[in-house]
């Protein structure tokens, strides 16, 4: 299978054999690039869009958004909800400090596909536990927006790359 980002602001799931669409969603708005990543097991699809602050999970058998990740509103409010299997659910009591504030523009799964890394114009990369969604580590440094996030191939090891050189 194989997650296609179209120009409409679509995510396709194709199988690669045949080019056959199983399933296509409206998940960001058309003008609105976004990014996927397959989780190592093929069962989940993980996207994020530059005017989103949230990163989604899709069920590949479905195209159902099955998870939703937290995200500050821009005002210093804070959305701390998580979608998961059509059920809203409260991450924790307070409003989490681990979220991102702005655009995101990079997503990938750790090799065992139990962690997901996030990265965006807020110039921090987040570390999510994608089974729950909560937020496990905030890494700061880079001087302008996080471009690229990969784990190494043991995933012990996370790289980012950014616009700051």
């Amino acid at each position: 299978m194989l997650a296609v980002v179209t120009l409409d602001g679509r995510i396709r799931l194709v199988d690669a054999a045949t080019g056959t669409a199983r399933w296509a969603v409206q998940s960001y708005e058309s003008d609105v690039l976004c990014r996927v990543a397959m989780s190592p097991d093929g069962r989940f699809v993980a996207s994020v869009g530059e005017s989103e602050e949230t990163w989604q999970l899709l069920d590949t058998g479905s195209g159902v958004v099955c998870m939703t990740g937290t995200r500050h509103d821009g005002t210093g409010g804070c959305v701390c909800k998580a979608t998961r299997s059509g059920r809203r659910t409260s991450l924790d009591d307070g409003c989490p400090a681990q979220a991102h504030s702005a655009g995101l523009y990079a997503v990938a799964f750790s090799p065992c596909g139990q962690r997901l890394a996030t990265g965006g114009e807020d110039r921090a990369v987040i570390l999510w536990d994608a089974r729950t969604g909560k937020a496990e580590l905030v890494l700061q440094g880079h001087a302008s927006m996080v471009r690229s996030v990969s784990f190494s191939a043991d995933g012990a090891r996370l790289a980012s790359g950014g616009w700051d050189g």
